[in-house]
């Protein structure tokens, strides 16, 4: 049975361009940024903000239940803002997604998700986004699929061997956090996903 609670959290390290970043913070929860004309402060939704910096072109770092530590993690989001993770088949990373195998009431064996939260954090660790959610590994015709929107957000070249010696695994998103500046936004799920990031 899925463990209901998903504990933990972690911080990436990389890099994004001021233009998405700059500005502060602003009372109903969104953020400000300067715009070309007239350097006046335009507003960013937290749900867009999150968007943006989990779209794929900042590391990420996945925390999984049961795993004795975080680990960095390549992805990219789908049309619905939906992660989807790269690793190396076999990896550390690659058995900690693997879905967990239990017995149920009737002798038969069930198949869970695997509790993920995945960081992604902006250079200056001001900002930074919690997704929380469910991982599963994906297969067949999916997986080309998958591979191409990957490739859409953050063309690496291990996509070319996906199905190989890489993997994918999806996460279906069912909590998004957002801190900037120290302050905790929850970010409407639905709002997340309609978003369209910077």
């Amino acid at each position: 049975m899925r463990d209901s609670a998903m504990e933990g959290s972690a911080m990436g390290e990389s890099a994004m361009g001021d233009s998405v970043m700059g500005g502060s913070a602003m009372p109903d929860g969104t953020s400000a940024r300067l715009t070309p004309a007239g350097l006046r402060p335009a507003p960013i939704a937290p749900a867009v903000l999150a968007r943006t910096l989990a779209q794929g072109r900042l590391l990420g770092v996945a925390q999984i239940a049961w795993a004795t530590g975080p680990f960095r993690v390549r992805h990219a989001t789908d049309a619905n803002g939906n992660p989807m993770l790269l690793c190396r088949t076999g990896s550390g990373l690659a058995q900690a997604l693997m879905p967990r195998t239990g017995a149920t009431g009737t002798g038969a064996a069930a198949v869970d998700d695997v509790a993920v939260v995945v960081c992604v954090e902006a250079v200056d660790e001001r900002v930074r986004v919690w997704i929380s959610g469910w991982a599963h590994p994906i297969h067949g015709i999916a997986l080309k699929q998958a591979a191409i929107e990957f490739a859409e957000v953050n063309p690496l070249g291990d996509l070319l061997d996906v199905g190989g010696a890489f993997e994918l695994h999806h996460l279906d998103v069912a909590e998004v956090r957002l801190e900037r500046d120290g302050e905790l936004i929850d970010v409407d799920v639905d709002a997340y996903a309609a978003a369209v990031p910077l």
